[in-house]
């Protein structure tokens, strides 16, 4: 059952990814709940938009680590942890799945493990009776949580004469007889409930029964023992032993007290025998006997002896499933049930009675989870037994076995990465082919896709020569490597070959000639067109360092031109370039001088010197109004 799922698109790889557990159903969500210690499904799928096979591969971030049965797969298995009631456990699983060019996307789900409670286990304890001579009467229960949470207890009485409880929040409960009337011979019932606060109880009930008119004497102590459980039908023995203080020996003789009268093989004697009787509509009965016995020079006592009779309880019947044969590394389940001819309430236990041991899964549920080790024989048995327990006490067994039959491993097989390679070139294809059991393989190359090329299909590695392929196109061309062991069992890959031309230089545009007047800025811009589709990268270059370029490696740029004495002519050159191979453009500037103004010569003052003396001349005053660099 899909228990979440949720569509991821990609601009290659269009995946669909459902995840989620077995048992579980859920809307679409990243977060989805489960509960401890059952097994769970993450369920991938992925969608190619060409139809390929995609491959998955699971990790899981985040969380109590589990293992999954593969991670590998669309659809692997792990067991949720326990889980303390009132906590929860959240583990994280990152999805990726890729096609077979190498693209891909992930998806993640957070795993919610929430615990189950269960209800705690609970004795009231052992009917009792309490004379009017008892002080003090004690019941003792016990209660066990199966998660061990904590407990609160809490004493309720539901029969009998009313009598006023001490405490009714301990594990045990005190009753005073003082406060007892005995005349009234009616058990006084009380029910404890216990709870582990997570919405879990459990309840059973306690009889005390009240009785008077015992002989007591301190000379003659007579006992019975316990209160005896018997089922209804069944032969019951009563036994009373003593001792006095004079070591005299004593005479027992029994009468019935309380509950349906039943045939005693004797009145006299240390022990009696009778049947239980029949129960009316499946309820418990309380017989009670009394003894006295008789000693000389020490007197007369009495006792009782205490019977409680139950319906009759069959034993549940197992059913552990029929037996089964399976591979290596595969998940069982065994199912099996029980039933109990009373209709009693049952529970259920796994074991594992012999074989290689695994671990097994939901082992107190009907069906049980296992996965199959590796093994090294040709097959291996393993033998489960399952019980079944009613509320009795009474089990029924059933077992069954399971055996593992050694699996063939198919071939693994690698045809080699996808790649591109250039038109008219010699290509070689090397695969890859392992059998697991190192048995022989054969081995078997065709194409699937493509221009027909030819090639020797046996070897592990093909050759041929590439299609040739024009300016601007693409083939693709997919060959399959496909390996076969010694049993016939094959596996194959493929890989994909991208035929693509030569690589031809970019054809470059610089744009117009134009004509500029000097100290202005011009705008530039060069297009390019890469055959083959590559990326390109640009570069501008000017024939006069005097022309200042704002960005040379931009497109689209500017460029300042500078003051010219007359027109000039300025040759502007741009350059792409796919990173193998470059084309080259140029445009023309034609620079118009327009200010023409003649240039002003100053040779300085006119000056009278002496004769045989060195004379300086300076010019440095000339100038051009234009600004132009002058010589001299």
């Amino acid at each position: 059952m899909i228990v979440n799922s949720q569509f991821v698109l990609f601009s290659l790889v269009s995946s669909l990814f459902l995840i989620g557990s077995a048992s579980y159903s859920f809307a679409e969500e990243n977060s989805v709940d489960v509960v401890e210690n059952r097994m769970v499904t993450l369920v991938g799928q992925g969608i190619d938009a060409d139809g390929n096979d995609l491959k998955f591969q699971w990790i899981q971030l985040d969380g109590e680590s589990v293992s999954l049965s593969s991670y590998n797969i669309a659809e692997p298995q792990f067991m949720a942890p326990d889980v303390v009631n009132g906590q929860i456990k959240v583990l994280t699983f990152q999805l990726t799945v890729t096609d077979p060019v190498g693209e891909s996307d992930t998806d993640v789900v957070e795993i919610v493990v929430n615990p189950v409670n269960h209800d705690p286990i609970v004795s009231a304890g052992k009917d009792q009776v309490t004379y009017d001579t008892v002080n003090i009467v004690t019941l003792v229960s016990s209660a066990v949580d199966p998660d061990g949470d904590a407990l609160t207890y809490n004493w309720e009485q539901i029969a009998g004469q009313p009598i006023e409880l001490l405490s009714v929040h301990g594990k045990y409960l005190t009753i005073l007889p003082q406060s007892l009337d005995f005349s009234q011979s009616n058990p006084l019932t009380f029910e404890l409930t216990v709870e582990d606060g997570f919405g879990g109880s459990g309840s059973d009930t306690v009889s005390v029964y009240p009785l008077s008119g015992l002989i007591s004497n301190r000379l003659i102590q007579i006992q019975t023992g316990p209160m005896q459980i018997v089922h209804e039908g069944e032969q019951v023995t009563l036994s009373a032993t003593g001792t006095t203080a004079n070591g005299k020996p004593i005479t027992y003789s029994w009468v019935q007290l309380i509950g349906t009268s039943v045939a005693l093989s004797s009145f006299n004697g240390s022990s009696v025998q009778f049947i239980a009787p029949q129960l009316p509509e499946e309820q418990e009965m309380m017989l009670s006997f009394q003894v006295s016995g008789y000693s000389p020079g020490n007197g007369w006592a009495s006792a009782l002896a205490l019977v409680k009779v139950i319906p009759a309880n069959g034993s549940p019947i197992a059913d552990a499933g029929p037996d089964q044969s399976v591979s290596e590394n595969v998940q069982v389940k065994l199912i099996g049930s029980g039933s109990d001819p009373d209709n009693d309430k049952i529970r259920y236990s796994w074991t594992q009675v012999s074989g290689m041991k695994v671990d097994l899964y939901e082992q107190t549920t009907f069906s049980v989870y296992f996965f199959t080790p590796n093994i090294t024989t040709d097959s291996e048995k393993l033998v489960f037994e399952l019980t079944v327990t009613d509320s009795q006490g009474n089990t029924g067994k059933d077992m069954a076995s399971v055996t593992i039959n050694t699996v063939n491993l198919p071939p693994r097989v690698s045809a080699g990465p996808d790649r591109k390679v250039i038109g008219e070139s010699d290509v070689t294809i090397t695969g890859v082919a392992i059998d697991p059991e190192n048995g022989p393989l054969t081995h078997s190359w065709k194409q699937i896709a493509g221009e027909t090329v030819s090639f020797d299909s046996t070897d592990l590695s093909i050759s041929f020569k590439a299609p040739s392929v024009v300016s601007g196109e693409n083939k693709r061309m997919i060959f399959q490597l496909t390996a076969t062991d010694s049993v016939n069992q094959s596996a194959s890959d493929q890989v994909i070959i991208i035929v693509v031309p030569e690589n031809s230089a970019p054809i470059v545009d610089a744009g117009a000639d134009v004509t500029a007047d000097e100290n202005t800025s011009l705008n530039l811009l060069c297009s390019a067109y890469d055959p083959d589709h590559d990326a390109v990268s640009f570069m501008w270059s000017s024939s006069s360092d005097e022309a200042v370029i704002k960005d040379s490696s931009s497109a689209s740029t500017s460029v300042q031109i500078p003051s010219v004495v007359g027109n000039k002519v300025i040759a502007m050159t741009c350059t792409a370039s796919d990173g193998r191979l470059s084309g080259s453009d140029s445009m023309k500037i034609n620079v118009q001088n327009v200010l023409n103004l003649p240039i002003v010569a100053d040779a300085g003052l006119d000056r009278i010197v002496n004769e045989a003396v060195k004379v300086s001349l300076d010019g440095s005053k000339s100038n051009d109004p234009e600004g132009q660099k002058l010589s001299y």
